[in-house]
């Protein structure tokens, strides 16, 4: 999301963040992330992290129709900022 807001890939969108983290300056992090989403940025599946055995487990712990459904849910709410759904959900 943060690569989306200013026109860049993934890669430069963790750096920037990195950077921010690595320099003490991560207080506006969660500004950044705001104007994305009000910018209709979202997350996809390849931006999470999770790998296909986690949608699988989701899909079935979650009481989704699908791995389809699951990987929606889960980039949904990586872009809500709600992780701590999917890392509880995984008993992470």
């Amino acid at each position: 999301m943060v690569g989306m807001l200013w026109n860049q890939g993934v890669s430069e969108g963790k750096t920037i963040i990195g950077n921010k983290i690595l320099n003490g300056i991560s207080d506006d992090i969660p500004l950044i992330l705001r104007d994305s989403r009000a910018a209709n940025n979202a997350c996809t599946w390849q931006d999470t992290g999770y790998d296909y055995d986690d949608a699988v487990a989701l899909a079935r712990i979650w009481n989704l129709g699908s791995v389809a459904d699951a990987k929606w849910t889960v980039a949904l709410k990586m872009t809500n900022g709600n992780s701590y759904f999917v890392e509880r959900a995984l008993g992470r």
